[in-house]
């Protein structure tokens, strides 16, 4: 019995930081809209974390594998960069590979974002 009213907090959590964060993390809210702009932002995340940002073409490539259409994840670059969430910047070492780096908003918007996320789980328990 005590298990299920910490799942029913941690869901009562959810519900609140989700509306929550629609408000307060305009990036977090923007990613978190559909299931391929999520997927993108994780992937596009990892990609700086890990010191390996993506190219347009890996995260298209991505994406594909959740049955995103190329054109999808160009219109969501093209929208997230208009929205200043993202940079499209040309290689030099070879003009045709163009990545994609998160802008410091969106780097700083979901470290806020993950440690309320975290924080409000924990205290959930």
């Amino acid at each position: 019995m005590i298990e299920k009213l910490i799942f029913l907090n941690k869901l009562k959590f959810l519900s609140y930081e989700f509306d929550y964060s629609q408000n307060q993390y305009k990036s977090v809210s923007f990613f978190r809209r559909t299931n391929y702009s999520y997927l993108f932002w994780i992937e596009l995340l990892k990609g700086f974390y890990d010191k390996n940002i993506r190219t347009v073409d890996q995260l298209i490539l991505h994406l594909k594998r959740y049955g995103a259409a190329t054109q999808t994840v160009i219109n969501l670059i093209k929208l997230a960069e208009s929205n200043g969430f993202l940079s499209r910047v040309k290689c030099n070492k070879d003009k045709r590979k163009t990545f994609v780096k998160p802008e410091n908003i969106t780097i700083q918007q979901f470290e806020d974002w993950s440690k309320h996320l975290v924080q409000g789980l924990n205290k959930n328990q």
